[in-house]
């Protein structure tokens, strides 16, 4: 038996990888709610614009 300690070396792949499997299920639901704001503010963003082109552009007040 060698007197010298022999260090295991952490391969930095491997504790990655070990990272993204304990982490998964929050980086899955931060996705899927990125996304799901995304369809929400497009869907405001057409209802605005449509209600906006629907109201007239001149006040009924003004005479022409």
């Amino acid at each position: 038996m060698s007197r010298f300690v022999r260090l295991e070396i952490h391969d930095p792949f491997v504790a990655f990888a070990a990272t993204l499997r304990r982490l998964r299920p929050a980086i899955e639901r931060a996705y899927y709610a990125a996304f799901a704001a995304s369809d929400a503010s497009n869907e405001a963003l057409k209802d605005y614009r449509w209600s906006a082109f629907e109201e007239p552009m001149f006040p009924e007040s003004v005479g022409w």
